[in-house]
């Protein structure tokens, strides 16, 4: 699972602004711990388009993911 974490900051001198990124990677396992937005990525990802799907590289593993999502989101933490 990738996360990117965006954010802009002006710089005090220049006035200049700029631009990061911060990419995190984990486990899709890891979201067994919480319930709630397993639950929404689920959703998120069934009402997805397919472009979107395509362009992110899902939509060729995305049915065996929803099962997981759906079996993560079941079970009590």
């Amino acid at each position: 699972m990738r996360c990117e974490r965006q954010t802009l900051r002006r710089l005090p001198d220049t006035g200049w602004i700029l631009f990061t990124i911060k990419t995190y990677l984990d486990k899709v396992s890891k979201l067994h711990k919480y319930p709630k937005e397993t639950q929404n990525l689920s959703s998120l990802l069934r009402s997805s388009p397919t472009t979107l799907l395509s362009y992110k590289n899902i939509n060729h593993f995305l049915e065996p993911l929803l099962v997981y999502l759906d079996e993560l989101a079941d079970q009590k933490v």
